[in-house]
């Protein structure tokens, strides 16, 4: 019984592969490329938008 009920209310599990292209190739398929350095890390205060 404990079986039949369990089988019922199961979901099917879903998943999702992603192969990520190489760096070669997105270099390849873009027109702008930069290069830059960051000067600054943090925490936004609360209440900011994100960008």
């Amino acid at each position: 019984m404990l079986l039949a009920t369990v089988l019922a209310v199961a979901h099917p599990a879903a998943a999702i592969t992603y192969i990520l292209p190489s760096d070669g190739s997105m270099v390849d398929r873009t027109g702008t490329i930069v290069f830059g350095r960051v000067l600054f890390a943090g925490a936004a205060p609360d209440g900011l938008p994100l960008p």
